[in-house]
């Protein structure tokens, strides 16, 4: 008599996960904006069978995602991003974990995906003038600066300096390789009233996302009058003379025009210039 004898499989390890992917489902492109779909998938295989696959995106404004069986060993997810309770801008990977149908898990991380839900971000901003004491007149050149940064790539930066008659479109640029920004303008006072005034910048993102702040640093119009009296040293001295009154300033006659109050008016005919007057006349 005999006994047949069976074979009994082990299983203690999870699931084997390769090719975790996250990509943009939108566009192909590595960035990823509110709205936007993407994509989550994986090969997943096991000896005893695949019970679970799930990703946790939480990161993208979603919950936990199952990745389904898509074709093959290929399971695959895809979900919009949130941009309202997404954890912001930055660059983020998916952990892809898995089960068996012993229990066993397994897990891998895909590549990383560019999130942009947010517009740049403009701080430190200043203006001043060609002198730096805070007022401006016309013809002087102002100098706009501050700091953008954002998470892919900073596209434009403009200053609407139509308050000092500068322009509404005036062009910042990098400053080497660091997050300043800074251009100029040239004041033009014509029609711009004298007073307080600052200027409005625009930072644009890669992905069209744009945010706008005004200048902290505001600067004062001056309309400063050219002196038409010359340099001082070339300008002549004028005596200032006391303020006259009455008759004891009068400009005083010389002595061969004055006459005596008593020989005032016209002398009678017959005396001749020098002669007493005769009595009874």
């Amino acid at each position: 008599m005999s006994a047949d004898t069976g074979t009994l499989a082990v299983d203690t390890s999870g699931p084997a996960v390769s090719s975790p992917t996250l990509r943009n489902g939108s566009g192909g492109v590595s960035v990823v904006r509110d709205g936007d779909t993407v994509v989550v998938s994986a090969t997943v295989t096991d000896a005893t069978g695949v019970a679970s696959v799930t990703a946790d995106a939480s990161a993208f404004g979603v919950g936990t995602e199952t990745l389904t069986l898509d074709g093959g060993d290929t399971y695959t997810a895809s979900f919009e991003v949130n941009g309202t309770t997404a954890a912001g801008d930055g660059n983020y990977s998916l952990t892809v974990e898995t089960t068996d149908d012993l229990g066993n898990a397994n897990a891998a991380t895909t590549n990383e995906l560019t999130q942009d839900v947010n517009p740049p971000t403009l701080s430190g901003g200043s203006l001043t003038g060609a002198d730096g004491d805070g007022v401006v007149a016309d013809g002087e050149t102002v100098t706009v600066e501050l700091t953008v940064t954002d998470a892919t790539t900073v596209d434009s930066v403009t200053a609407n300096a139509t308050a000092l008659g500068g322009g509404s479109a005036v062009d910042l640029s990098r400053v080497g390789g660091t997050d300043a920004y800074d251009g100029t303008f040239a004041v033009d006072a014509g029609g711009v009233a004298d007073g307080v005034h600052a200027v409005d910048v625009r930072a644009t993102d890669s992905q069209g996302k744009a945010a706008e702040t005004t200048v902290g640093h505001r600067v004062t119009l001056g309309h400063r009058r050219a002196d038409r009296r010359g340099p001082r040293r070339h300008r002549r001295r004028r005596r200032r003379l006391p303020r006259r009154r009455g008759l004891a300033h009068r400009r005083r006659l010389p002595r061969r025009h004055r006459q005596r109050r008593s020989e005032r008016g016209r002398r009678p005919l017959g005396v001749r210039r020098g002669q007493r007057r005769p009595r009874g006349r």
